[in-house]
């Protein structure tokens, strides 16, 4: 079919378009990091921006992905064991996401999620005594990465929350360096981190495939009916 500019035009002012800018980074913590009684070296963490720590690292986060998913499959063939092999979708593959974020002045974005992944790896960074016996040991996944959630949603132009998106189980993966020269003048540091997380769960669905569902189900035959074609 020819492109037709009328119609593309009644879609785009349907439907509108989404902007990048309009999203917003919310992410619950593992409750070691918050705990306060047993480090005590957090409690300047807990107050950050006034809001806690996860709702400081949302205003700093400039940039994230929505999260995308790729699908297992292995080769088959058909029943006589000839032709073209058949791929077989058989497992979900969820792909890292990448946020980035403005440093503060004493780089505390940089250290809360090195103290997160301390928790998982050991506290080797610090010689301290105290850490001599859990330097290298590993947390547990139950404790340190299960509970914890990353929450992306997208906006309309109005503030109406179009699309939610949670990430269930995450962890950083990746904190990237920083790169400092003297050529960048007043830039300043962005932090990038990657996140792995095990599965995402959709708070919202689009309002035209909602009504398309409906529409399909109204169609539907009744239960134990099939639709019967009247010739001409």
């Amino acid at each position: 079919m020819a492109f037709n500019i009328n119609q593309f035009s009644a879609e785009i002012s349907a439907k509108g378009t989404a902007r990048q800018s309009n999203f917003d980074f919310y992410i619950t913590l593992p409750q070691g990091l918050l705990n306060q009684t047993s480090n005590p070296q957090l409690e300047a963490f807990a107050a950050i921006g006034g809001g806690g720590i996860g709702y400081s690292l949302g205003l700093r986060c400039e940039s994230v992905d929505f999260p995308g998913r790729g699908i297992q499959a292995i080769d088959g063939h058909r029943q006589m064991g000839f032709g073209t092999p058949v791929n077989i979708p058989y497992a979900p593959v969820h792909l890292e996401i990448n946020a980035t974020f403005l440093c503060s002045r004493e780089l505390e974005e940089k250290e809360i999620f090195e103290r997160w992944q301390d928790l998982m790896v050991g506290d080797y960074r610090r010689e301290s005594p105290l850490n001599l016996q859990n330097q290298f040991n590993p947390g547990y996944y139950d404790e340190i990465v299960k509970p914890c959630m990353i929450r992306l949603r997208q906006y309309d132009d109005l503030g109406a929350v179009m699309y939610e998106i949670e990430l269930r189980e995450v962890f950083p993966r990746t904190v990237n360096p920083l790169q400092a020269n003297w050529a960048s003048g007043s830039e300043m540091h962005r932090l990038s981190v990657g996140f792995n997380y095990r599965h995402h769960i959709i708070k919202t669905e689009p309002v035209g495939v909602k009504e398309a569902e409906r529409v399909i189900q109204q169609m539907a035959p009744p239960p134990g009916q099939n639709f019967r074609f009247t010739p001409f």
